[in-house]
């Protein structure tokens, strides 16, 4: 089953649709989600975010060995996009071995103006070492203000 959790778009055409993320986190817990699109903003932030999804999922997988369905953010709120992708990051390094590689990716500038070398990079922050989940944070760097390290000659 693909779900897609969103308030305001249009379902997909073979996607079952949730508008909150309990009637989502039920679904996941059948083990019947084999791929999981989220929206952050659902409208009452009270009743929850896409984010907090990825919280409960990344929880199932370091406490039960959860199999994590192939998961999407299809956001609007960019914010938001840049720590649920973290957050899916730290859920694909619970998973395996493929744990071990850091989590740094680059990307194009958001911004009008690109930056000197065109892109930005995303850093998870997590506690390193450590199977128990915890809050995720992402933060972007913009990589024009750096030149590219050369090494001396020598």
């Amino acid at each position: 089953m693909r779900v897609y959790l969103d308030d305001e778009r249009d379902t997909p055409p073979g996607w079952e649709r949730t508008y909150w993320p309990d009637q989502t986190i039920a679904l996941l817990a059948t083990g019947a989600v084999t791929e999981l699109s989220l929206d952050h903003d659902l409208g009452d932030d009270a009743r929850g975010t896409g984010y907090d999804v990825l919280l409960w999922i990344e929880r199932a997988v370091a406490e039960r060995g959860f199999v994590a369905p192939r998961l999407r953010v299809h956001s609007a709120n960019p914010a938001a996009r840049l720590r649920m992708r973290a957050a899916i990051e730290a859920i694909e390094r619970l998973r395996g071995p493929a744990a071990a590689a850091p989590t740094r990716r680059t990307e194009p500038a958001a911004s009008g103006r690109e930056p000197r070398h065109g892109r930005v990079a995303v850093v998870a922050c997590r506690r390193p070492r450590t199977r128990a989940p915890c809050r995720l944070a992402a933060r972007r760097i913009d990589l024009s203000d750096h030149a590219p390290r050369r090494r001396a000659a020598g």
